[in-house]
């Protein structure tokens, strides 16, 4: 009778065993499903999941719908903290523009108090409207196309730089945009003045690179391996940003009336700016609260014995598999 127990325990170790080195050969998550969660999984589930996976051996198969309510998630909640970051720098922005009054050419300045008043209604539409409502609206519209979003892929990959680029590309946006568009409806109303600029055009490209750069920012990406597309639209007009506010600062004397007014021009349509990248700190709270809701993976309900409703589909294969194991190495009677 102890024999036949003994072998009985021997058996259901060495079973046991089996199951163990099966599961550690990476059974949990494997092949299509592995890949899917590393691309496709927020932060935590690309952590999350195969850890609880990796205790059966038939884990329960993931779709793209499936992950998508977490990584949707997890994306609105940084696009909050990026919202504050633009904020943080058009704040800046603005107020090197309108502290630029008390520059050493006061000349310049005492003229310009006068010259920004030859803009109309219509102009101050354009610079704002058209540098900031459209920017964000085209950013927000990105979003909602899988081909070009970051949202559609895990940030985990890419140490949350696709996101944090395709954002900071918006803010480039924001930045470069009103700058160009005051300078050439200043050019139309005051070119007997001489306010109008001598090359307008490197202004307008670097524009065109930072709004073609939030599209190319989508797709599937890893670092440290990112296409080099993106990264040069980007560096276009990161160089232009930077160059423009040496420019600002250096710039000859010739051009310190138009600098002048331009700064009086461009600091409300900054502030424009901040209070849209305000309006989108809710909006994408609200985005958050409404993808949780509908994650049903790691949904925490009362109903499940488990921390999560997957913690609870794995459980139950989990006891399956014990059942089996044990109904196998049962002694016979």
């Amino acid at each position: 009778k102890l024999a036949g127990q003994e072998k009985y325990f021997t058996d259901l170790i060495d079973r046991a065993d089996e199951e163990k080195t099966k599961r550690d050969k990476g059974t949990s998550a494997k092949g299509a499903t592995a890949e899917l969660i590393e691309r496709r999984g927020s932060v935590i589930s690309t952590r999350y999941y195969p850890m609880i996976a990796r205790q059966v051996g038939e884990p329960p198969i993931l779709t793209e719908g499936d992950l998508r309510p977490g990584r949707y998630a997890e994306h609105a909640l940084l696009a909050r903290a990026m919202a504050w970051a633009g904020w943080l720098i058009l704040g800046i922005c603005a107020a090197a523009a309108a502290l630029s009054r008390f520059a050493r050419n006061l000349l310049a300045q005492r003229l310009a108090e006068r010259m920004w008043r030859l803009l109309k209604p219509a102009d101050w539409a354009w610079t704002i409207g058209g540098g900031m409502v459209l920017p964000v609206l085209g950013y927000l519209a990105v979003l909602r196309l899988p081909p070009y979003s970051a949202w559609e892929w895990s940030p985990r990959p890419t140490v949350f730089i696709q996101p944090g680029a395709q954002f900071f590309c918006l803010v480039m946006a924001m930045i470069l945009l009103p700058v160009s568009i005051a300078s050439a409806r200043l050019a139309r109303r005051g070119a007997a003045l001489g306010l109008s600029p001598r090359f307008s055009w490197p202004g307008w490209l670097a524009c065109a690179a930072a709004l073609a750069a939030i599209p190319a920012w989508g797709g599937q990406m890893e670092a440290p391996d990112f296409p080099k597309f993106p990264i040069a639209l980007a560096a276009v007009a990161l160089a232009w940003l930077l160059a423009g506010a040496g420019l600002s600062i250096m710039g000859n004397s010739g051009q310190a009336l138009r600098r002048a007014t331009l700064a009086r021009l461009v600091w409300p349509a900054w502030v424009a700016g901040m209070l849209a990248l305000t309006a989108l700190v809710p909006y994408f709270h609200a985005e958050e609260r409404r993808w949780i809701v509908q994650d049903r993976l790691m949904e925490i309900s009362s109903e499940s014995p488990s921390a999560t409703n997957y913690e609870t589909k794995v459980a139950a294969i989990l006891r399956g598999e014990l059942e089996d194991i044990l109904r196998l190495t049962a002694p016979s009677r």
